[in-house]
């Protein structure tokens, strides 16, 4: 873990080994990654929630196995925030609030908008009273990347840390090629 943040819920990891081929001099590797939406998502917003609940059945008795598939994709819509929360702080539970079906193991699942697919939260939690799930809204997360990454410059259909691949500065930031739109 390259950063972690316990106030917003949200890390940073760093790749510090690859299995693939070498990379000539120069070139760095390239991740597959979900764009973070240019903009705060309004409620209402349609979502879709990628999510790994796990094998196990936590809620019940015994050592009961469940029926998911290891990937669920469940659709719901963002609910706004909780009234009067800090959006910064998600450490209790996620000020953001959403109604995608979640279990246990999909803590920090991408939540993307319907429509394009962008990235507007990373669901955290629920809240067992009213049923309601949270996440780490959209502003939380873009002010943890511009706190913690390199400064980014427009580069082709996205935004990219400005550390040339194979620099000191690349290195010390685990080679990262954040696309962030």
């Amino acid at each position: 873990c390259r950063v972690w943040d316990a106030r917003r819920d949200l890390a940073l990891a760093q790749v510090v080994a690859l299995e693939c081929s070498p990379f000539a001099a120069g070139e760095a590797p390239v991740f597959a990654h979900i764009a973070l939406s240019e903009r705060a998502p309004a409620a209402g917003t349609r979502i879709v929630c990628i999510g790994q609940p796990g094998a196990d059945d936590l809620e019940a008795p015994g050592n009961k196995k469940t029926a998911y598939a290891l990937v669920e994709v469940s659709a719901g819509r963002l609910r706004g925030l909780v009234p009067g929360a800090d959006p910064q702080d998600n450490a209790e539970i996620g000020v953001l609030k959403h109604d995608a079906w979640t279990y246990w193991g999909h803590s920090g699942a991408p939540l993307v908008r319907a429509d394009d697919g962008a990235l507007v939260g990373l669901h955290s939690s629920w809240d067992d009273e009213t049923g309601m799930r949270h996440g780490v809204p959209h502003v939380a997360i873009r002010a943890f990347l511009e706190e913690h990454m390199p400064p980014l410059v427009e580069e082709g259909e996205g935004l990219v840390n400005r550390a040339t691949p194979g620099s000191r500065e690349a290195r010390e930031n685990g080679g990262v090629s954040l696309i962030s739109r």
